[in-house]
């Protein structure tokens, strides 16, 4: 599957750094990619509560299966 996201507002919650809005990536199918590896620690040893996420932030993503 091939995916293009971009940020318009806010952070990005699994690129923490360097995705700023107006920020945008192409990744192919066969390019390995997802969240950074400080944030999967971050999100796999935080307290298991409800958490309010993106606010203030708005992103999207266009995925195909080809």
């Amino acid at each position: 599957m091939t995916e293009f996201m971009g940020n318009i507002a806010g952070t990005y919650d699994a690129k923490e750094k360097g995705f700023c809005p107006g920020a945008s990536s192409l990744h192919s199918c066969m390019s390995g990619h997802g969240p950074e590896t400080e944030v999967f620690h971050k999100a796999s040893n935080a307290d298991l509560k409800p958490q309010h996420t993106g606010y203030g932030s708005m992103a999207f993503m266009f995925e195909t299966c080809y």
